[in-house]
């Protein structure tokens, strides 16, 4: 009687087990049906689609979202965000919580909402609480530059100003100067550059880099020269700005002292990898009008097997020339001559070449 008792009991431990497992499936079924059920239509939509876009949105809110996970809320809320649906955003995002798993996701979603709504200081604040939203805002500026140059302009200072390290700072603000330089007008440049610098304070490293920048544009190397030593005295020692103080003091004479930043770009730790290639060719272009051809000639093969470059290659033949290496000379002339393509004007490696 006692063994059948038992079995009794388990057998209904078990039907009561199955049950409340069949309940918790169907209950996360049903979640994840309503979850994709609201996503599909969304994910449809080409983010240009804004008024398509918000008539799902009135539709996306009449439905019950809260018991979605937290990663369910956080991919409607970002798709939301992208159709321009900027309230129900807000109401369907998390909360962004400094110590909560995937928190940065939260901070670059709170902080694009806050963008959305003009509100530039939050957005900032947000974004530079979370990992590696720099990087992501620059991505986004270089990959929009080509399609709409205004709205790349606003998400490269969205870079700068929420960079997390003084390396992402001087990444973003030479691809800033770099890739929108030509695209917009030089007045308007040179206005956000001043912008830039009163925001972090014209008296700082970076207030100082920027305003070295912007006296570049205009062709005033002496000025030039002076904001940028002060940037690397205060403290500004990336590749770049020691670049631009050598280029600066290269362009008022004062060669000795070009040398030596444009060394000091080659060497400090905090290197921007796409520029090194120039760095490389203007050090190069110095010391072979020195007639310092074999140092001019290690810089330039770096800089030629770091990238092709036409320009780099033709004055690596160009000092090959002058070396008395032939060969070489003409072999890289071919290949800058490959570079540049057939219809090109003649290079100056096969000036002398001929």
């Amino acid at each position: 009687m006692g063994r059948v008792s038992l079995v009794t009991v388990r057998d209904l431990a078990l039907v009561t087990l199955f049950t409340l497992v069949a309940v918790a499936l169907f209950s996360r079924l049903q979640q994840d049906w309503r979850f994709i059920s609201v996503i599909l239509p969304l994910l449809r939509l080409d983010d240009s689609e804004q008024v398509a876009g918000q008539e799902l949105c009135r539709g996306v809110a009449t439905v019950s979202l809260t018991d979605l996970t937290i990663g369910q809320r956080e991919t409607i809320g970002a798709r939301l965000s992208s159709l321009g649906c900027v309230d129900l955003a807000i109401a369907v995002t998390p909360s962004f919580e400094p110590n909560r798993k995937r928190s940065h996701l939260l901070a670059y979603q709170q902080g694009q909402i806050a963008w959305l709504q003009g509100d530039i200081a939050r957005a900032i604040s947000l974004w530079r609480q979370g990992r590696g939203i720099d990087k992501l805002l620059l991505s986004r500026a270089r990959q929009s530059k080509d399609r709409n140059v205004v709205e790349a302009m606003h998400w490269y200072e969205a870079a700068i100003k929420a960079s997390q390290s003084q390396q992402m700072l001087a990444e973003s603000i030479t691809a800033y100067i770099e890739d929108l330089r030509g695209q917009i007008g030089l007045e308007e440049l040179r206005t956000r550059l001043r912008q830039l610098a009163a925001y972090f304070g014209e008296t700082t490293a970076i207030g100082h880099r920027l305003r070295g920048q912007d006296f570049l544009l205009i062709g005033d190397f002496a000025g030039a020269y002076a904001q940028l030593s002060q940037a690397t005295t205060l403290g500004s020692t990336d590749a770049e700005t020691w670049y631009l103080t050598g280029y600066a003091a290269q362009s008022i004479g004062n060669l000795a002292e070009a040398e030596n930043a444009y060394r000091q770009a080659l060497d400090t730790p905090m290197q921007i990898n796409w520029r090194r290639p120039w760095h490389l060719y203007s050090l190069g272009v110095l010391l072979f009008s020195q007639d310092r051809l074999q140092e001019a000639s290690l810089l330039l093969e770096e800089a030629t097997q770091r990238d092709g470059y036409y320009l780099y290659v033709d004055l690596l033949s160009l000092t090959y020339y002058r070396m008395e290496r032939k060969q070489e000379a003409q072999r890289a002339c071919r290949l800058a001559r490959e570079q540049i393509g057939v219809t090109a004007p003649i290079l100056e490696c096969e000036r002398v070449g001929h």
